[in-house]
């Protein structure tokens, strides 16, 4: 009789519940107003569209720019040698100019003709042009400990430099009028600077924290600024401020109409949101993902943005107002049925309490368990309480991080500690990411490698060392061994730098010395040498770990057993085959279990030799984790990134330890 009360009761749930998901706030609906969405391989850092929309350029990470008519036609696409950091369409839809990360930026016509291409002195993060690009402008953000190159460049139609300016910071963003009489810039010391065109600046502001985008009208009386702090600033020409906004999350890019009626801005919760000239809000579009960059058409007409997700989008400003409009009418309505629904499931729930007696028939058993350990408890408290600090240390260290990390790769994760949940949507994203794919190709080729040099090199020497009739000189052999490891692992980095440095390198200088310059390489700077020469860093890779773990392995084979084998007849390659290899499978079990988390995880020599290029030849897991944190601020998907490598550890790992095992394993 109760299971059909409570059946009756939850009858109408279905229905209800189809009604209010229907209505309740949710994902943004699809509106009247997209234009059209063109989709690249990885995140879109950046867009940038002509004064009448007829043009419109994307930057994406996946080394390629694309040009979109104003009917959403893929018109051509230009592949560089790494990611596109920055695009900018002259006013007039005539050219579009490229900047990437390999300090390369390209001209090219509207066709997607090279006009010209040129070198700078580091990586580019952003670049404008005026009209018929009489005026192209980049900033370069090298701050390297080497090399430290913050400027402004301007340069002619030709190409040819006319000026630069030393800045305060790294320009990270950057916008020039049309008539290029005015530029501003950027950086990420938190300023904001305005030059004229013969780059005398004329005012400077500060925010509240680095400034990732900046737009100017086209008279220039207006400046707006999106910064790190979770504000979007307007000033006028002469540097005042007149508003800021409070936006959601960090402000990634902005954008202003040429009479500087309208201002957008992209932020990083993933909301598209349009001001009025004053800083109100007009319409605000939720996309569910991060927004890095975010353009506008000269009448505010149209508005273009870009994802994380590789997708630009071009919406019509007026419907996506009259769409806004249309949700703030029925936003009462189903936040009413949305509360009717929570009132129905708690009632639907306290009857559930109310009719089933099993709840209350695991009471009595509870409270006897509860009453047991509560005695174990108080009979054993002191070793509790001895315990306490090192489990709350475990906690703290250890499994709150790796926790964190887990739940953090199912959010977007901001740099503020805010985060949102976005379920499998980062994992989804790791397929698409081509830097990811390949660098799990190079770590394959490098974990192979690894291993040889781990477990062979090592047991060679020990070997040797281990048939040594004198005591004393296997002494100070170790020694010899063991003594660079007080060598910093920076240091003997820095030394193999030098080293296959392609001008004055010890490699390069010794084959000029033997007659073959021909065989010379600029050994870190060609895709088809670097990994070779990473895997090749370390020669003869002897290290103290993997040698005195094998050396001790040896020495701790009992000597009745080597006599044994002698009496028997088995000489020295006997021996090592026969019983020295299957009794230091645990050493070697230990090495290889060690070697492949050190693999997975260490990208310090990749970072510090090569950052990962040329192009993507010795990108690895880790090394896009870390860029993804540091320099991308996508730190869901690293955390995403960060799972997938420890569930990679743990699989091998098991399998490491269920079918690798020494014979006195199997004897066991």
């Amino acid at each position: 009789m109760r299971r059909g009360t409570l059946s009756r009761h939850s009858r109408p749930l279905p229905l209800v519940a189809l009604l209010v998901c229907a209505l309740l706030p949710g994902a943004a609906r699809a509106g009247n107003d997209q234009l059209w969405n063109m989709t690249s391989k990885d995140v879109v850092y950046s867009v940038s569209t002509s004064g009448d929309h007829s043009l419109t350029a994307i930057g994406s990470r996946d080394s390629s720019a694309y040009a979109v008519a104003g009917d959403g036609t893929l018109l051509w696409k230009y592949t560089t040698g790494n990611a596109v950091t920055g695009v900018a369409v002259s006013p007039d839809a005539a050219y579009v100019a490229v900047a990437s990360a390999d300090s390369t930026l390209t001209l090219l016509s509207r066709a997607g003709k090279v006009v010209w291409k040129q070198t700078a002195s580091g990586p580019l993060g952003a670049v404008a042009l005026t009209t018929g690009a009489a005026r192209v402008a980049y900033g370069v953000h090298d701050t390297t400990a080497l090399t430290k190159d913050e400027h402004l460049y301007l340069l002619d139609h030709l190409g040819h430099r006319l000026w630069q300016a030393q800045l305060s910071g790294s320009p990270l963003s950057l916008a020039i009028t049309a008539d290029g009489k005015r530029i501003a810039v950027g950086a990420d010391d938190d300023s904001v600077t305005v030059f004229d065109g013969t780059g005398s600046q004329l005012w400077q502001q500060g925010g509240g924290d680095r400034t990732d985008g900046v737009a100017i009208s086209r008279d220039g009386t207006r400046v707006v600024a999106g910064s790190e702090d979770h504000s979007v600033y307007l000033y006028d020409g002469a540097g005042n401020g007149l508003w800021t906004h409070a936006a959601g999350d960090r402000v990634r890019g902005v954008a202003i109409s040429a009479d500087a009626g309208r201002v957008a801005y992209a932020s990083e919760d993933g909301n598209v949101v349009l001001l009025n000239a004053k800083g109100g809000t007009v319409f605000s579009r939720a996309t569910g993902h991060l927004g890095y960059a975010v353009a506008l058409a000269a009448d505010a007409g149209t508005l273009i943005y870009g994802l994380d997700t590789g997708s630009a989008y071009a919406i019509s400003v007026g419907g996506a107002v009259a769409s806004s409009q249309a949700a703030q009418r029925d936003f009462y309505l189903r936040l009413a049925l949305g509360l009717a629904l929570a009132l129905a499931l708690a009632a639907l729930y306290a009857a559930y309490l109310r009719l089933t007696p099993r709840g209350r028939a695991l009471a009595p058993r509870q409270a006897a368990w509860l009453r047991r350990a509560g005695k174990r408890l108080r009979l054993a408290r002191v070793s509790y309480l001895m315990l306490l600090p090192t489990f709350a240390l475990l906690t703290l260290f250890n499994y709150y991080p790796a926790v964190s990390g887990l739940y953090h790769s199912l959010t977007i994760w901001n740099d503020d500690g805010s985060s949102h949940f976005i379920g499998l949507d980062n994992f989804r994203a790791l397929g698409q990411d081509h830097y990811l794919t390949n660098g799990f190709t190079n770590l394959a080729v490098l974990l192979a490698s690894g291993l040889i040099k781990t477990i062979v090199f090592p047991f060679i020497v020990a070997e040797v060392i281990y048939h040594l009739r004198s005591q004393r000189a296997q002494y100070w052999i170790r020694t010899a061994f063991v003594v660079p490891t007080i060598v910093p692992l920076v240091a003997s980095i820095l030394v193999w730098r030098f080293i296959y440095d392609p001008n004055l390198g010890l490699l390069n200088q010794f084959l000029t010395s033997l007659g073959l310059p021909s065989l010379r390489h600029s050994w870190l700077g060609e895709p088809g040498y670097a990994l070779g020469s990473i895997i090749f860093v370390g020669f003869p890779w002897i290290t103290a770990l993997p040698l005195l773990v094998l050396y001790a392995g040896l020495i701790s084979i009992p000597d009745e057993m080597l006599e044994a084998a002698t009496v028997d007849g088995a000489g020295t390659v006997r021996r090592i085959w026969s019983m020295h290899l299957p009794l230091l499978l645990g050493q070697v079990k230990l090495l290889m279990i060690l070697t492949f988390i050190g693999g997975i995880q260490d990208f310090n020599s990749i970072l510090i030799l090569t950052g990962g290029g040329p192009l993507d030849s010795t990108y690895v897991p880790g090394l896009e984790m870390y860029y993804n944190i540091t320099r991308f601020s996508n730190k869901g998907f690293a955390a995403a990134i960060g799972v997938t490598l420890f569930a990679a550890i743990l699989v091998v790992t098991l399998i490491q330890l269920r079918f690798v095992r020494s014979t006195t394993e199997y004897e066991g």
